[in-house]
């Protein structure tokens, strides 16, 4: 699930350190060091990033400006280990990262079905047995010990 976070002044934020997000935007002039997001607060460990294609297909819809002739489209996820804001502007020696869209992103749970229908229906049935032979137990019991109190008392 992508959660739109929006842009307060000229950053997006506060972010929580833990939580993953997906930025997309412009590079602008030469292709900028790569380290600048993490450097802003990304964990290097989860940090991924795609151009124009091989985007993950639950990516959000974006809604970038058009681009100028000294702009390419970059993509990024990451978790967040920073402290407050996300600049909308990243700048480095060799260009410039602006960042237009930035979304909370929740992996989907996957299909895991921790115990299946048949291991329950096995189970009910197994606990169904055990009982009714407990019952049986108890009420042969109490009928051995009744028998047993009548012949003494004759």
């Amino acid at each position: 699930m992508n959660t739109p976070i929006l842009l307060n002044g000229l950053s997006y934020g506060p972010l929580t350190p833990g939580n993953r997000y997906r930025l997309s935007g412009y590079i602008r002039g030469g292709v900028p060091d790569g380290s600048a997001l993490t450097n802003a607060g990304f964990d290097p460990a989860t940090a991924k990033s795609w151009g124009t294609v091989g985007v993950p297909s639950d990516w959000p819809t974006e809604d970038l400006p058009p681009s100028s002739s000294d702009e390419q489209i970059f993509r990024f996820e990451g978790t967040w280990i920073g402290s407050g804001t996300l600049p909308s502007s990243i700048q480095t020696n060799n260009g410039t990262f602006l960042i237009y869209q930035v979304w909370l992103y929740i992996a989907p749970l996957e299909n895991v079905n921790l115990v299946q229908p048949s291991t329950i229906e096995a189970t009910l049935t197994i606990g169904i047995i055990v009982l009714a032979l407990g019952l049986a137990g108890l009420w042969m019991s109490v009928g051995s010990n009744t028998l047993r109190t009548a012949s003494t008392r004759a």
